[in-house]
């Protein structure tokens, strides 16, 4: 993906755009999985948003024989399995933990696409940023409390999820420049609602209710904005400056957590939230300066 403008303040704005989409979504699909099977619910925001990708392609005058090119089936297979694993995991965390709590934990995932990139993009990762990987691990055991009566196993979820999406992450940066955006999520999302679609008729379908087709369709929908977003974002600035607003979401999720189910974050997510932001926010800033060394 392309450089195309310096416009950093409207960069952040479709970064805060994006980030409040996704914690939008989460919120719905907390609802909508109190009544529905998860991977039915996995799958059809899947389908929808491959669907929207469709008439996205189509409005930008993308032919169906440039659409479906790719120049790495195997990894755009590979990347759609690795975000059908990272949102299937956390939607059946969000069923069992609190908004708040299950949203920090996710937040590892920067922290995993350190620990990763060494083995499989081969990058060397000093000292400094694998101490802020071993905190942030920290503060995710703070969230989760293992050991104590008040630990769930659920909470391990969103944490093997965040390492899914780290995957996703590797893998889509091995495709830059090698396939166009609308390439990839329609890639991505075919993958998605084929897999969870498939293992959720399996398992046993339930046909949705007129509400819960609504709830949906503005999952589908508010997922196709945060990515159309996010990809406005870094495309109008650079992701060093719009990277850190990715940390409002934890802000929409306490917030939804608290007007539409009632919860609060209690102080081991406070502390251990902080932990993970911090490492985070340090990982961001290394990554930075090397990058602006090496240059």
């Amino acid at each position: 993906m392309a450089r195309t403008s310096n416009r950093p303040i409207y960069g952040i704005v479709m970064m805060l755009i994006s980030m409040s989409c996704i914690a939008i979504v989460d919120a719905l699909g907390k609802r909508v999985i109190a009544t529905m099977p998860q991977l039915e619910v996995v799958g059809l925001y899947f389908l929808i948003i491959w669907i929207l990708s469709l008439l996205y392609a189509y409005a930008n005058s993308v032919p169906v024989r440039v659409l479906v090119r790719t120049e790495a089936p195997f990894l755009q297979l590979a990347r759609g399995m690795m975000l059908v694993c990272s949102l299937s995991l956390l939607f059946i965390a969000l069923k069992y933990l609190p908004l708040a709590e299950a949203t920090v934990i996710s937040f590892t995932s920067p922290l995993w696409v350190v620990a990763f990139s060494a083995p499989f993009l081969g990058e060397k990762v000093g000292w400094q940023r694998w101490a802020a990987v071993g905190a942030g691990l920290i503060g995710a055991a703070i969230v989760m409390r293992p050991g104590t009566e008040i630990f769930q196993w659920m909470a391990l979820l969103p944490l093997i999820g965040a390492m899914f999406f780290a995957g996703y992450t590797i893998i889509t940066r091995m495709l830059a420049g090698r396939d166009r955006f609308e390439t990839t999520l329609f890639y991505s999302f075919l993958v998605g609602s084929t897999v969870v679609l498939g293992a959720a008729y399996v398992v046993g379908w339930q046909e949705p209710t007129f509400a819960e087709w609504i709830q949906l369709a503005g999952m589908g929908a508010l997922g196709m904005v945060a990515h159309l977003t996010m990809l406005q974002s870094l495309e109008s600035a650079d992701a060093s400056l719009v990277a850190p607003f990715n940390y409002v979401r934890i802000i929409w999720a306490v917030a939804l957590g608290y007007l539409w189910f009632g919860t609060a974050p209690g102080m081991a997510t406070i502390i251990g939230g902080g932990v993970i932001v911090a490492s985070g926010l340090f990982v961001l800033w290394r990554e930075t300066r090397i990058k602006k060394s090496s240059e």
